[in-house]
């Protein structure tokens, strides 16, 4: 049996061990760790293929497509969005993404989102408008499209009712969202 001290050396190292781990998956470290330290096996089976990258240390991990500049939170978006190479937002015959862009004047990505809907839905008639359309439009006008983009959608959609995302592969702008841009769009200045 081991003394109270070796116990509370053990857990204080397996603590700065721990660390070094992202934080999802510090408790299964920490089953892990303690488990060889009472010399048991763990409850859970670790499949070696795909958990050993997972539970290599944050600074052996970073790569290109996840490394953050340092101060910003560590927290990574699942936000999964690409260019639509094909999509046509100077279609012949119709307004440009780009005119309709400077005519309505979107400011917070809200309004934006709501006018990116708004013209693939209406103004071109595409239907299954997915995040990567809406990105593609903050690309076509040189916007920088909100860290959080998935999230900036459904924030969108929940707290001003401006789209749909119950489908975010088919978002679709309800009828708030059409009087919206529509009739609210570009914002008046307040008079003085």
């Amino acid at each position: 049996m081991r003394t109270y001290d070796e116990i509370k050396n053990e857990l204080l190292a397996i603590a700065d061990v721990l660390k070094k781990y992202p934080e999802n998956i510090q408790p299964k470290v920490f089953d892990i760790l303690t488990s060889h330290f009472l010399d048991k096996k763990p409850e859970t089976k670790v499949d070696e293929s795909s958990e050993t990258e997972k539970l290599t240390p944050k600074a052996k991990t970073k790569s290109a497509s996840t490394s953050k500049p340092s101060g910003k939170s560590a927290k990574k978006s699942n936000d999964s969005v690409t260019l639509i190479k094909d999509l046509d937002l100077r279609k012949k015959g119709e307004k440009s993404f780009k005119d309709f862009y400077e005519e309505k004047k979107p400011g917070a990505s809200n309004e934006f989102n709501s006018v990116a809907v708004y013209y693939l839905s209406e103004i071109l008639e595409l239907s299954g408008i997915t995040p990567s359309h809406i990105f593609t439009c903050y690309k076509e006008v040189t916007k920088r499209p909100p860290e959080a983009f998935i999230q900036s959608l459904r924030d969108t959609a929940s707290k001003n009712g401006y789209i749909d995302t119950g489908d975010i592969n088919n978002i679709k702008i309800p009828l708030r969202g059409k009087n919206f841009v529509e009739h609210d769009l570009p914002k008046q200045k307040a008079k003085k």
